[in-house]
This record gives C-alpha cells, sequence and structure tokens, in this order.
C-alpha cells in the first residue's frame, strides 16, 4: 500500500484517498490527501467499517441507475 501510494504521488495524482486504522498518524495516511481512518486497534473492525465506507460510496456512484427511487 505505502509503494502504491508514492508511486500515486510521484505520478501527480490529484488525489489519494487512504483507509487505514490503529494509529492516526501513520505512514500511509501521511500520504494521502483523504483519509479514511478507523479509530480501533481491532483489525477485522477496522476492515468492516471500511468496507462499509467502499460499499456505500460504490452506491453512491452507481446506486442511482441501480436502484431507481419509487
Amino acid at each position: 500500500m505505502l509503494n502504491g501510494a508514492k508511486k500515486a504521488k510521484e505520478m501527480k495524482f490529484s488525489k489519494i484517498v487512504t483507509f487505514t486504522g490503529n494509529e492516526k498518524d501513520n505512514k500511509l495516511s501521511l500520504l494521502g490527501d483523504i483519509n479514511f481512518w478507523i479509530d480501533s486497534k481491532a483489525y477485522n473492525h477496522i476492515e468492516n467499517a471500511h468496507q462499509i465506507l467502499l460499499l456505500s460510496l460504490v452506491d453512491l456512484i452507481i446506486g442511482k441507475s441501480e436502484y431507481p427511487p419509487n
């Protein structure tokens, strides 16, 4: 993950989004422009919270066409 974020910085990506947990100012989040940090040391809780965030993002992008309002 760190190598990917570093490469994205080198390639001048407009925004780098990180999903992390444990320590707030970790190496990965320091490379990000938008950081989704979960205040926990419990690996599964962190991963589950990130999964909810990612699935919500997908719904925001494609949800309107897939789930039209009634």
